[in-house]
Parts: structure tokens; sequence; C-alpha cells
């Protein structure tokens, strides 16, 4: 499980999200995890078969596929949405930058729009999305996480680190980030010169 009965991260995720992304925790803990149903556009409108987010605020909407896997405790569908959200959560600090109120909420969606726009006239329309600023500074947590895991498959059973957030053991979470700080420290480093040095 990723996501508590409150729509609050498990605080063992929280700790995976804030060593491998930098968010800090206190929008770790205040981020809330909704269908994306509940936003009034229902946003984001991908097909059904994908998945797929949306941060509004402290609220981090997400598409059906997407919400079940964070009720998974393993499995394809688990770690989708584990790398979903470890990208989700880079947009917290960017949300908050612009208030967390009404009209923060629409300054921040004006602001990305421009981004996206800004990126398709630059990037072309195929890569308008994944090249805006704001998508690669929230991506840092997805990709460091991705690495991170692929590292350890070859070093370790994966499933460990399933089974720790399973565990929903805070102390064994942090054991564990310890055992690995240099590498995610150094995914991180690679990806910051990497990302988020380019234009």
């Amino acid at each position: 499980m990723l996501v508590r009965s409150d729509r609050s991260l498990t605080v063992p995720l929280l700790e995976l999200l804030h060593a491998v992304s930098g968010v800090e925790r206190q929008f770790l803990e205040r981020a809330r995890i909704y269908p994306h149903t509940a936003n009034w556009l229902h946003f984001p409108w991908y097909p059904r078969s994908r998945g797929g987010a949306f941060v509004l605020g402290s609220r981090i909407y997400l598409k059906e596929r997407s919400l079940a896997g964070t009720h998974h405790t393993s499995g394809p569908e688990h770690s989708a949405s584990l790398l979903l959200l470890a990208h989700e959560v880079g947009h917290l600090p960017q949300a908050h930058r612009f208030g967390m109120n009404g009209l923060g909420k629409i300054r921040y969606a004006v602001w990305a729009a421009g981004q996206y726009g800004w990126s398709a006239l630059r990037n072309g329309p195929t890569h308008a999305h994944d090249d805006a600023p704001l998508e690669r500074e929230a991506d840092e947590g997805r990709w460091v996480l991705g690495k991170l895991m692929e590292t350890i498959a070859r070093t370790e059973r994966r499933q460990d680190l399933s089974d720790i957030l399973a565990l929903e053991d805070p102390s064994s979470m942090i054991n564990w980030l310890a055992v690995h700080a240099e590498l995610i420290a150094g995914l991180r480093k690679t990806y910051q010169a990497n990302y988020l040095s380019r234009p």
C-alpha cells in the first residue's frame, strides 16, 4: 500500500520520495491522493488504458489505473504507480510557490500551461510535455527511483523495497535508505547535471 485511508502517503513512501526527489517532507505530508474524477475538469484526459496524474495545490489526481496501483503491495501496477508518484510529488513545490488558495491554484495552472506552450514552440508538439522545464524539474524523483530500482535489482532482491513499503514501518525504510544513501545521492547529482542544466 502506498496511500492510507485518509488519502495521505504512507510514512515509508514519504521517506522514500523525500530521498529520491528532494521534495521537502512538509509538502509530502500535506499531499493527498484523489481519483481524477474528484476535480471538476476530470483532468488528466488520457485514454482509459493509460495511467496519468495531475497536481493542483497539495492534491494529486490519479487516473483509475494509477490509483488502483497504489493499493497493491507488489507487481507492475504497484511499480508504475510508485514511479508516477515519484514524479508527481516533484510538482508539489512548484504549486506551493504560487500559493495554496484558489487564486494560487489558478496562477499555477496558467504558469504550467505557459511552460507547455513555450516548450511546444521550442521542442515541437511531440516533446512539448516531457521537455517542458517544469516536467524536467519534477521528474528527478521518478528518474532516480527508476535507476535505483534497476541497480538494486542486479545486486539484491527487488522485492525488498516493496516489502519495506508494505510493512509501513518508517524505521525499516530509513535504514534501507541509509544503506543506499550514497547511490541515491550520486543518481540525483547525475540527473541534475544531465537534465536540469539543459536550457
